[in-house]
């Protein structure tokens, strides 16, 4: 569309200013970005917006440099003043580019979402740029192959973060997307892993040994290392931020165990000693490692445990899981699931079920945590296994369940929580190597 032209040469002419500063992957960014214009929802204009005007503030803080660098010298700066001032101008008048009504119209799509995905952009790019740029590590993948490529990455991840979080606000889309992505984040992690085991060191993380991708090591890791504590650290923050989430986001082997129960079509229950069982479990784990750390045994007699471990964990996957429709390794096995739905009610995010629920019982139809019983819906809210997925709500034909958070509406505090939830499963996708 004839009318983006300006926005394109303004993107264009910022990245042949970063290729010739070698910052290949900033470049790239820079000439692709043109591309993410083609998703015709409110947010993207907003994105577009805020960076022409970053890109204008950036080519007087360039122009600046320049100036003092050449007055110092002795040099002319003028005609250089000149030509990066219209240059600069070209940017941030293009951001009105945006108020024509033309273009209002095409990007009206979704306009009451554009808030959440716009901060899920920013919160996705931010962070990861930021990590990118602070890390030796190499956080990034891209930043291994190419030089400021971590940059390229996470504009795209940040874009893919904007697009969930937009279409997630609808609870029908939400259900049907949620597995899905969250299955491909699982792929990606073990995918990764598998390319850095057969040889390829760059899709293995630098600077930290090696972990059994177990959830399990995530709790009894820093009990046998006595350290160590960057993973729980990470995984204590999101659950404060997001809650249980965890468990139906961001978890790597969570996705395989949805993927397992729903081969039934409906639910069935857990049983009533798996709420006993699986303290059991985690006073195990916890108590293993401290005798393994204690008695000062070998990490080869931990790593074999912790293989166990998993491989049990494959196993109640493939088996009761399928078997019960249920999803029995995060509600019942994995102590990591225990901590996530027990801590996380320091969460101020919850599921709520108001007063029009009519217990027809379409919400426990959906649930693949069994956190709602008959018991639990009389309750007006989830049982303690409930991970704050969302599916539920996506079947409450009288929209009597859905997210809360003190002080706002259930629809503002659904985008509230889907943008930081989806934020924070774009940037571990960024982070997903071992």
């Amino acid at each position: 569309m004839y009318r983006l032209i300006p926005i394109y040469l303004s993107f264009m002419i910022i990245g042949a200013h970063f290729l010739r500063n070698r910052l290949i992957g900033v470049a790239l960014m820079c000439f692709a970005a043109g591309f993410a214009l083609q998703i015709k929802r409110k947010w993207v204009a907003n994105v577009f917006t805020i960076l022409l005007v970053i890109i204008s503030i950036d080519w007087v803080s360039t122009a600046f440099n320049f100036y003092m660098e050449r007055k110092m010298k002795g040099e002319p700066y003028m005609r250089m003043l000149i030509i990066i001032g219209v240059v600069s101008l070209i940017s941030l008048c293009s951001t009105l580019i945006f108020k024509q009504k033309k273009m209002k119209e095409r990007y009206s799509a979704n306009s009451g979402a554009s808030l959440a995905g716009t901060f899920a952009f920013f919160i996705t790019f931010i962070t990861l740029s930021y990590m990118t740029m602070t890390s030796v590590a190499q956080p990034l993948l891209l930043d291994r192959f190419l030089p400021a490529g971590g940059i390229f990455q996470a504009f795209w991840l940040g874009i893919y973060a904007g697009v969930l979080a937009d279409f997630m606000q609808n609870r029908l889309v939400s259900q049907y997307i949620r597995p899905k992505v969250w299955l491909f984040f699982g792929i990606i992690f073990f995918a990764q892993l598998l390319l850095g085991l057969v040889g390829l060191k760059k899709f293995l993380m630098t600077g930290a040994p090696l972990t059994l991708p177990v959830p399990m090591t995530i709790l009894a890791g820093p009990i046998f290392r006595d350290g160590g504590l960057l993973m729980l650290i990470v995984f204590g923050a999101t659950v404060i931020l997001t809650g249980p989430a965890w468990c139906s986001f961001l978890c790597y082997f969570g996705a395989f165990d949805h993927y397992a129960s729903c081969k039934q079509k409906k639910p069935g229950e857990l049983p009533k000693w798996s709420s006993t069982l699986r303290i059991g479990i985690i006073a195990v784990v916890v108590g293993v490692a401290y005798l393994l750390r204690y008695f000062g045994l070998p990490t080869l007699y931990a790593a074999s445990l912790t293989g166990a471990f998993g491989i049990g964990g494959i196993a109640v996957i493939w088996y009761w899981s399928r078997k019960a429709g249920v999803m029995t390794h995060c509600t019942t096995y994995c102590p990591v699931g225990f901590l996530a739905t027990t801590l996380g009610k320091l969460s101020p995010f919850r599921v709520r079920i108001d007063d029009n629920c009519d217990s027809c019982g379409s919400c426990s139809e959906l649930c693949r945590y069994g956190a709602l019983t008959k018991t639990d819906i009389a309750n007006k809210k989830p049982g303690d296994t409930c991970t704050l997925c969302g599916d539920c709500s996506a079947a409450c034909e009288n929209g009597s369940i859905d997210y809360s958070f003190p002080l706002l509406s259930p629809m503002r505090s659904r985008a509230l929580f889907i943008t930081i939830v989806i934020a924070l499963h774009a940037i571990f996708l960024g982070l997903v190597r071992i």
